[in-house]
């Protein structure tokens, strides 16, 4: 398959050209880094922004909704129990998790 400048496609999906400004620092850094490794900089950059995104996932936003749905949840002024035995912040850090985490209900 080729682009629509005739070119063979080295990524085997739908692109798009995005133009943006480096530092030449940063980009010096990078054209040393595909050298060394036999790639080009556009390379290094896919590669680096593959990596950013997967370590900053939904995963991350669901620990951060997790983290403060357990500080609700250990608040003392939120411990006061209802006839089912559970705790105000039990209850409301469960509705917050299901709307945050799950969706919101239809």
């Amino acid at each position: 398959m080729t682009s629509p400048k005739g070119r063979p496609r080295r990524i085997e999906e739908d692109t798009r050209t995005y133009n943006i400004l480096f530092p030449v620092s940063l980009l010096d850094k990078i054209h040393e880094d595909a050298k060394k490794r036999g790639v080009s900089s556009p390379v290094i950059i896919r590669e680096a922004m593959e990596a950013y995104y997967s370590e900053h996932n939904d995963s991350a936003y669901t620990k951060g909704v997790l983290e403060a749905c357990n500080k609700v949840r250990r608040t003392p002024k939120l411990r006061m129990r209802n006839a089912i035995g559970q705790t105000l912040g039990e209850i409301v850090a469960q509705q917050i998790e299901d709307e945050l985490i799950d969706g919101p209900s239809t």
